[in-house]
């Protein structure tokens, strides 16, 4: 029987965030009065404000109930909304109609432009330091009708440890700060704010913004009367101050990337730019500690979490840069039930822990089958859509991501129709930015043609947000064309270049363009430079295995920043590089030997010039000699990048002592093997590789 519970840790921490989740509630009525600054005359009858902070994030959610009426004497077709300029408003998502079957509607911001009305509008929400977005109503909104809207966006940043440093045992605390009063473009008769934290973790006892009560676990602001339009310019803070031991994982960036095929399995890669935002540490950390209490240790610290792939994925693959996950574990699918959303669980145990202040990169890659996420027409096999979820990551939980990209490759040749986008207010309440790339890849003539949706401030996850009850508004759907002449593309291009290379062989074998017999010189030229090469391409072959030996003491050094380095490492690497010195010596000497020859032996050290003392007084045609210098200069090619690569290797296993005295700081070394040693040293290692292929094709 498959065990398909989480990790202890991870089920701990679960149970942690259930029990730290802060609630706000706030009450407000409003009114909007006249024409000035609105597209719509409105009597906002009632707004009811939720607020929830959910203790493994450093978002807050709000979930804002507004009743309107059109006080005007005409329809409307949309009104206004206005956030904090300051704030970082993401995942705006408006319905209208009951919970069963909520309408989503679009969310667009409001530009000067559109008119007189609109530049009024966008003037007055600059004054006061506001973002202004525009509600569209697609049904309107008769004069005297009523209509009750939901209004749903998340803030980012909203959590700041307090103090900003711990050291390995102490709790940590967080400040949590929002304006008591909601920021409406209209005048708002009553406001009343409801915050409700755990009874335990409230540490101060709030009394500004008067008037503010406390009562048990909950503080309430308000009621404030009579409140002109944003506020009449000042929203005063409602802070407070509560213990949260618990890892504040965010995402940087995350980039999917979906590579769609027509012929094979369509590939997906998830990466992640992770950092742990709660209060960074500083001082010493005992292992042993951590490893005896984790929780009452390192309360702050993120050491496991799993991600959910899709129930079709196959082939995962997981990588990062610095070896950071000591073991995982893919679990078969999970069949989706009332409280789960099913798929593959991936379990990722953390073998250095995420402590606050830490970052993180990997990524993970797999595949799935075409018929997961595009769908062709009955009545037309050319044409097909696409349809995945814009926040769709696999992380188990919500994860906020301050900068968010998806990438949709379609296959080579492809046309797009049309594509539709978010329907909710994406990232900062100003909708997706969309747009098109080209993506090279092998037997792709052209490129790819790449749609990117890009956003900031959204949560991405499992739990990401989505319309109860109706279609969801994370949704994006291309419609693209992709015919027969797609398909036989790529199979045309491989057939024409074997078909053009036979011929080109068949060509140059049975050409003979000389009409002399080659002279005596020519045939010992030719005949030395082709040895020579056969000797050359040995010799760099084994200086190769010699460089990647010293490639594998590196790479071992690197991921082993918590021990010592072996003394016998040291000394291995020390006679691979002297090793990889004589190799690299040898093939000097082989270029230099043919260098000679091309010149007929002028200018040369008395122990080349007895290295080709057979061919004084030959003469060779210039072809031969152009041969003999061209053999010569990829010798030294290859000896140059070789000695590049060694150099570079060397370098970074000198640092690599330098850590175990205590001169190289170990995070600096393993960031610069993966930012500038590693990236070298795979640039001239293919590069190398290619070099000595072709060192007999002169």
């Amino acid at each position: 029987m498959v065990d398909r519970r989480p990790p202890r840790g991870t089920r701990r921490l679960w149970s942690w965030a259930r029990r730290a989740t802060v609630p706000v509630v706030c009450v407000v009525t409003v009114v909007a009065l006249g024409r000035t600054g609105a597209l719509v005359d409105a009597e906002i009858i009632n707004v009811k404000v939720t607020r929830s902070i959910d203790a493994t994030s450093i978002a807050a959610k709000h979930d804002v109930r507004v009743t309107m009426q059109n006080a005007g004497t005409a329809a409307e077709s949309s009104f206004f909304l206005a956030f904090p300029a300051v704030d970082a408003v993401g995942d705006v998502v408006v319905t209208r109609g009951d919970e069963a079957s909520p309408k989503p509607l679009t969310v667009n911001p409001v530009e000067a432009a559109e008119g007189p009305r609109a530049s009024d509008a966008v003037t007055a929400a600059s004054a006061a330091g506001a973002s202004l977005y525009r509600v569209s109503l697609p049904d309107g909104l008769g004069a005297g009708a009523t209509e009750a809207v939901r209004v749903r966006y998340n803030i980012g940043d909203s959590l700041t440890p307090v103090p900003a440093t711990l050291r390995q045992g102490e709790s940590q605390y967080v400040r949590w700060s929002g304006a008591a009063r909601w920021m409406s473009p209209y005048a708002t008769r009553k406001i009343v704010t409801t915050v409700t934290v755990s009874p335990s973790g409230l540490t101060s006892m709030p009394t500004e913004p008067s008037p503010v009560s406390v009562s048990g676990p909950k503080v309430t602001a308000g009621p404030y009367v009579d409140v002109p339009a944003y506020g009449g310019g000042s929203f005063p803070p409602l802070r407070l101050r509560f213990l949260l031991n618990q890892p504040m994982v965010v995402a940087d960036r995350f980039v999917k990337t979906i590579t769609v095929s027509h012929t094979g399995p369509t590939h997906v890669r998830e990466a992640y730019w992770l950092s742990n935002a709660a209060a960074t540490h500083e001082g010493p950390w005992s292992r042993l500690d951590y490893a005896r209490s984790p929780g009452a240790t390192s309360p702050t610290a993120l050491h496991s979490t799993w991600l959910r792939l899709p129930s079709a994925a196959s082939d995962v693959q997981y990588r990062d840069l610095i070896g950071n996950v000591t073991s995982s574990r893919l679990r078969l699918p999970r069949a989706a039930t009332s409280s789960s959303t099913g798929g593959r669980p991936l379990m990722l145990t953390l073998r250095y822990p995420m402590v606050g202040g830490w970052k993180d990169h990997f990524w993970v890659d797999y595949t799935l089958p075409m018929s997961a996420i595009v769908r062709t027409s009955p009545t037309d096999p050319s044409r097909h859509s696409l349809e995945l979820l814009a926040y769709g990551s696999s992380w188990a939980t919500e994860l906020p991501v301050r900068d968010m990209e998806l990438r949709v490759a379609l296959p080579a040749l492809a046309s797009v129709l049309a594509v539709s986008g978010p329907t909710g207010g994406g990232g900062g309440g100003a909708g997706w930015a969309i747009s098109q790339d080209n993506t090279p890849g092998t037997l792709s003539p052209g490129g790819r043609p790449t749609l990117v949706f890009r956003a900031t401030h959204v949560a991405s996850g499992s739990a990401s947000t989505v319309v109860p009850g109706a279609s969801p508004t994370d949704k994006v759907v291309i419609h693209y064309f992709y015919g027969l002449g797609g398909l036989l593309a790529a199979p045309a291009a491989v057939a024409a270049a074997l078909v053009t290379a036979l011929t080109a062989l068949l060509v140059a074998r049975r050409t003979h363009l000389s009409l002399t017999p080659p002279s005596a010189g020519e045939m010992a030229l030719t005949s030395m430079t082709n040895n020579t090469l056969v000797t050359a391409r040995k010799a760099a072959g084994e200086l190769a295995a010699v460089l990647l030996g010293i490639d594998d003491h590196v790479s071992r050094g690197a991921s082993t920043l918590s021990r010592d380095w072996p003394s016998a490492a040291v000394a291995e690497v020390a006679a691979l590089d002297a090793d990889a010195r004589r190799h690299e010596a040898e093939l000097v000497e082989l270029s230099a030997q043919l260098a000679v020859a091309a010149s007929g032996g002028r200018k040369a050290p008395r122990q080349t010039r007895d290295a080709v003392s057979d061919m004084k007084g030959l003469s060779a045609s210039s072809g031969a000699v152009a041969a003999a210098r061209v053999a010569s200069a990829r010798i030294d090619g290859v000896v140059r990048k070789c000695a590049a690569k060694r150099e570079a290797l060397a370098r970074a296993a000198a640092r690599r002592q330098g850590v175990d005295v205590g001169e190289v700081d170990p995070t600096a070394f393993a960031e610069e093997c993966r930012d500038v040693v590693f990236p070298i040293v795979d640039g001239l290692t293919g590069a190398i590789d290619t070099a000595v292929r072709d060192m007999l094709d002169c």
